[in-house]
């Protein structure tokens, strides 16, 4: 981990000009850190606006599936409620570069009163030429100015697990995709997105909540169906995965395995059930898994590449 103090220029590009200027080496140190914490005076305007809902179409998502807004409807929000120059986001101490993530952390300002503060981060890759670094640092400070602004609420749906799912429901998808290594994986984008150029065309689909959506109003989740059984009794559940197979370590140094159908998790040790689940991920295929309940969640028994088809109604073990 490399910590690149404030007091000194971060590092620069080798043909980079020298910081110059009464910035170039500024200590960003704050006399009184939590100035004016709590004490913060809002109208009911303020409130009210604070407290509206997000408007659902200016987020969007990450492949991996993540809700965010954007940094520019943040600071336009910021500008409606309290006015241009009447709030700022304040450096709290250096950049610092772990692996290839560059991190930094910022103190939210508001008519003089801290509001709150975040570590922001980003992805940083010096080889990539896309990267420059003064990008990378607007993107760090962007992700913290977001995570601060939840303690004013703006945007904290994101936060929600369970709405995220609902705004997945109504305004995203999930397509196939084609990797660099020409492997199959899944990415989400919003339904009114542009296809990616790596998208498999025809295979957009979001299996874990069409049900719902073609079932129940809006603002309504359709109750799940209760587990179909087998011939001997267990139940089992079929569906698309919606991630590759997770692995964890455990502290007798085994692994442990966990698959996700339909929004649940079904755990197991045994590596040839998880290698029957990479395969079906990798080749976009459904799963039927057999599992029995334990004090600790759902405990896989069987698993089979292959969905229950209404003519049958029977999992393919």
């Amino acid at each position: 981990m490399e910590v690149i103090d404030t007091n000194e220029p971060p590092p620069m590009p080798d043909d980079a000009p020298e910081p110059q200027g009464p910035h170039a080496n500024l200590n960003f140190q704050c006399p009184d850190a939590f100035q004016g914490i709590s004490q913060l005076q809002l109208t009911p305007d303020q409130i009210a606006a604070l407290n509206e809902p997000i408007d659902q179409m200016v987020l969007d998502i990450l492949p991996t599936g993540e809700v965010y807004p954007s940094q520019v409807e943040i600071r336009r929000q910021l500008n409606r409620v309290f006015g241009q120059g009447k709030w700022a986001i304040m450096p709290r101490g250096p950049f610092i570069k772990s692996d290839d993530c560059l991190f930094r952390e910022y103190a939210l300002f508001v008519n003089g009163c801290y509001v709150g503060e975040a570590t922001g981060g980003q992805d940083w890759y010096e080889k990539n030429n896309r990267q420059t670094y003064d990008v990378v640092c607007e993107s760090v400070k962007s992700n913290a100015l977001k995570r601060c602004c939840k303690d004013l609420g703006i945007a904290s749906e994101c936060w929600d697990k369970r709405w995220c799912e609902q705004w997945k429901r109504e305004h995203a998808v999930r397509v196939q995709v084609k990797k660099k290594d020409q492997t199959l994986g899944w990415q989400w984008r919003r339904t009114d997105a542009d296809p990616f150029p790596y998208e498999i065309q025809g295979s957009a689909s979001n299996p874990a909540m069409e049900p719902q959506r073609k079932s129940q109003p809006a603002q309504q989740a359709a109750p799940s169906p209760a587990p179909a059984p087998t011939a001997d009794g267990k139940p089992y559940v079929s569906g698309m995965m919606q991630r590759d197979v997770y692995e964890k370590a455990t502290n007798n140094g085994g692994k442990r395995f966990a698959i996700q159908v339909d929004g649940q998790w079904y755990a197991t040790f045994d590596t040839k059930v998880a290698a029957v689940g990479r395969a079906a991920f990798k080749a976009g295929m459904p799963v039927s898994i057999q599992y029995h309940d334990t004090q600790y969640g759902h405990d896989i028994d069987a698993i089979a590449i292959g969905e229950v088809t209404p003519a049958t109604d029977k999992a393919p073990f």
